[in-house]
């Protein structure tokens, strides 16, 4: 039988690579002057030292929680403001009043759970 070297030495290689190589082996990101920054270290949707709650991802949302008040006023469809406004259960002639949809204050309350 006659082998000719080319095929023992490729066969010898092949051999060998399998055997020491582990191909599902990489190296650790943030190895200085060897692999690239880790992900986390610059944005904190990869970092896992970061919780799920959003006020930690960001400040932005921190500042989103409170109180907020505010005025509102309706309009009709002639862009005039509905002050006089009698509703169709009660009409005027029944003499409970109107409502000025014009002069409502309005609240709301944003937590982040």
């Amino acid at each position: 039988m006659k082998f000719s070297l080319r095929r023992v030495t490729l066969v010898g290689a092949i051999t060998s690579l399998s055997l020491f190589a582990n191909p599902s082996s990489a190296l650790k990101c943030g190895i200085s002057g060897v692999t690239q920054p880790c992900i986390g270290d610059t944005d904190d949707r990869y970092n896992p030292d970061v919780g799920y709650d959003l006020k930690d991802q960001d400040d932005l949302w921190k500042n989103l929680e409170g109180l907020y008040v505010f005025d509102i006023c309706n309009y009709d469809e002639n862009k005039t403001a509905m002050t006089n406004i009698y509703l169709d259960t009660f009409p005027e002639e029944a003499g409970w009043g109107s409502y000025d949809f014009c002069s409502v204050k309005a609240f709301t309350v944003r937590k982040l759970l």
